[in-house]
């Protein structure tokens, strides 16, 4: 089994600081249609922030059940390998149900033989639906940190130089 993950946190750049890069369309499309082409189970983009996950989740959206998956089905079935995430250990973590051979199981118990028949288990059994609802919404949507230092990030902040709108640091007069 192979599994991938691309970071978008921490990202080093070429003097060494850590930046966050935005998650891409082209990251998207292009990893899961060659995590397909190679064989891997699982694509994980990883990013801290809230609303680049959002963005990603719409993105895989659009392919995987809106419009974009009658208009383009490949792409679609490319995207099911991809997983949204905030952290590389809720990544490791995510892997909820299992598959051997056909079968499916979760916790153990055998779901069905085929995407059908587990799909019809969950639909008789929506107990189980639920649970496996819940722990994905938790890893996808984790609780935020504790914001309880603010008088530390403002002191922080305020001896780092304020950046001049193009990402660069005005100079000190």
């Amino acid at each position: 089994m192979i599994f991938i993950s691309l970071m978008h946190h921490p990202v080093y750049d070429r003097r060494g600081n850590i930046q966050t890069s935005s998650i891409t369309t082209f990251d998207i499309h292009d990893l899961a249609r060659s995590s397909t082409t190679y064989g891997v189970e699982r694509l994980y983009l990883v990013h801290p922030s809230p609303l680049q996950r959002q963005v990603a989740g719409r993105i895989l959206g659009f392919w995987e059940v809106g419009c974009g998956k009658e208009w383009n089905p490949f792409r679609s079935q490319a995207l099911e390998v991809t997983r949204v995430t905030a952290n590389l250990d809720l990544a490791i973590e995510d892997k909820l149900i299992q598959k051997s051979g056909a079968w499916f199981s979760y916790n153990g118990e055998r779901m069905g033989q085929g995407r059908e028949n587990a799909k019809l288990f969950l639909r008789d059994h929506p107990e189980v639906a639920r649970e496996i609802h819940d722990r994905i919404v938790a890893i996808v949507n984790p609780p935020e940190p504790a914001r309880d230092a603010p008088a530390a990030l403002s002191a922080a902040a305020a001896e780092e130089p304020a950046e001049n709108g193009k990402g660069r640091a005005k100079a000190k007069s």
